[in-house]
């Protein structure tokens, strides 16, 4: 009987890019490296920066690793201290702030390869993210109003 290898990659030499102002983002494991339902990866957020009301069509865990964070979950607020995990089910309005002095540094997964992002204050795009090894990191892609329940 043969034992295949367990891929193991070094993410150490992955790019960090600016996500937004004030965030840097780096993903480890997702469309690139061939991956089929998961993506990982970090971000490294300054004092006031943080991610607007947004929501995806699966679930996201954001593990806080270092910092003071505030998230919005459907309309509730909740202020903790790093370490602790927020797990957002799909298709929930959710979004966070470092409230923090310092960095608020996090890591990410996602149930999806290509992470799509639905911003509420921009209804009628979705976000893509890929790496820049894919050519490109965001692109904002009109939604079908027909398929954006299905997404």
């Amino acid at each position: 009987m043969s034992i295949e290898p367990v891929p193991v990659y070094d993410v150490s030499e992955h790019e960090w890019e600016e996500w937004r102002p004030g965030t840097m983002s780096r993903m480890w494991a997702s469309e690139v490296l061939g991956t089929k339902e998961v993506r990982t990866g970090e971000q490294i957020h300054q004092p006031g920066v943080g991610a607007p009301k947004h929501w995806h069509p699966y679930e996201e865990h954001l593990l806080f690793v270092e910092g003071r964070v505030e998230v919005y979950w459907e309309g509730q607020t909740v202020e903790a201290e790093a370490p602790c995990v927020a797990v957002f089910p799909p298709k929930t309005i959710h979004g966070f702030t470092n409230i923090g002095n310092g960095p608020l540094h996090l890591f990410a997964a996602v149930g999806s390869p290509i992470h799509k992002t639905y911003y509420i204050d921009q209804p009628d795009v979705v976000t893509k993210e890929y790496e820049v090894a894919s050519g490109g990191v965001r692109h904002d892609t009109a939604i079908d109003q027909d398929q954006s329940e299905n997404q």
